[in-house]
């Protein structure tokens, strides 16, 4: 009798899952986590990086010290880019 009861609550609990958004599932949940961390950590190396090059260099890729931050971690693709006329 238990067994049927179970067998019954396992089979409702996963067609209740079937139905959910694959980030709900505690799998896909997981690895967008993982997958989150690492790509901060990617944007972080980027900003070490140009942090690391000194301003000519910045100058000659086009990027001033200022938007270092921006180019590593804004995600929204609004940023303008900082055009010099000569």
């Amino acid at each position: 009798m238990t067994d049927n009861v179970l067998s019954d609550y396992d089979e409702t609990f996963s067609s209740d899952l079937r139905g959910l958004a694959p980030p709900w599932r505690p799998k896909h949940a997981l690895l967008r986590l993982w997958n989150t961390y690492w790509d901060y950590q990617a944007r972080r190396a980027t900003a070490v990086i140009l942090y690391a090059l000194d301003d000519r260099v910045l100058a000659d890729i086009g990027v001033d010290r200022s938007e270092i931050e921006s180019l590593a971690f804004d995600t929204s693709e609004e940023r303008m880019r900082r055009f010099v006329s000569r």
